[in-house]
């Protein structure tokens, strides 16, 4: 597999006088009309939970914005969002990986230079670090393309299997992260992302988990303090609106009556490696 390793720091110098346009900038894209959205979601008693929907317009779409959410745009499909609403940038290496091909690096690039082009009041809220889906091999590869990128977007780690506290702390000791991603496979997601989060939130980062979709999930995900997640299925069932306007309430014991969701076995219990 090769290892990309184009050098952003040029752009990083061009843009660092953006700061003060990127205030004033701020106000305009999160105005009167989205923070009224917030407050409403607010009122559910999770008011950071937010969901991010793929990239797209539509009825349905400007339903779920209008009730204070987002977009998640994904390097394959990339474009800028048509509705005003917070969006974030995925590097698409999960569809890389469903179509059984490397990582592309040279989309991601392309991708991170036209970011880097627009107003900082159009960029996303945070992008995340390539990554390797499922493998404990992601880490390095994240720190090695992190070293590269430009410090004007914010980058959240993707978590991915065989990940443990001890060699993330090492990580960001060489490179700084924003947040944390909760990617990896749907059993190791669903045993290991309330420690992850709790991980997170120890060290004040945003968490977000991916690929969650469902009332049951988004009740998982509301349940173990997730700050935000994503998944394309509220775009295709609109009978899960009603759960995205009115976001559900924190339930304590969820699990034990949704097992699927996932048992809540902690970092210091997970078995030695190999067994």
């Amino acid at each position: 597999m090769r290892l990309w390793v184009r050098d952003f720091s040029w752009l990083q110098s061009v843009y660092r006088g953006s700061a003060a346009a990127g205030a004033s900038c701020h106000e305009v894209r999160h105005g009167s009309q989205h923070e009224e959205a917030g407050r409403l979601r607010s009122l559910s008693g999770v008011e950071a939970l937010i969901v991010y929907v793929p990239l797209g317009n539509g009825p349905l779409r400007r339903a779920i914005i209008a009730a204070g959410h987002g977009m998640i745009v994904c390097r394959p499909h990339f474009g800028l969002p048509k509705l005003e609403c917070p969006w974030v940038f995925d590097n698409g290496a999960f569809v890389d990986f469903l179509n059984g091909s490397d990582f592309d690096g040279d989309g991601f690039e392309r991708c991170v230079i036209r970011l880097m082009d627009i107003q900082p009041c159009q960029r996303p809220e945070w992008s995340v670090v390539p990554d390797i889906v499922a493998s404990p091999k992601s880490l390095p590869f994240s720190v090695h393309w992190r070293e590269t990128l430009p410090d004007d977007l914010k980058w959240y780690l993707a978590i991915q299997d065989g990940m443990t506290p001890e060699l993330v702390d090492s990580a960001f000791t060489k490179v700084p992260f924003d947040g944390l991603f909760i990617g990896g496979s749907s059993a190791w997601k669903n045993s290991m992302a309330c420690e992850w989060v709790k991980y997170g939130h120890g060290r004040k980062l945003p968490v977000h988990i991916g690929r969650v979709n469902g009332w049951k999930r988004l009740q998982w995900a509301v349940n173990i303090g997730a700050d935000s997640v994503d998944g394309t299925g509220w775009t295709r069932d609109p009978r899960w609106l009603a759960f995205l306007q009115d976001l559900p309430k924190k339930e304590r014991m969820l699990w034990d009556a949704e097992p699927h969701a996932g048992s809540y076995r902690s970092l210091e219990s997970r078995p030695a490696s190999g067994a």
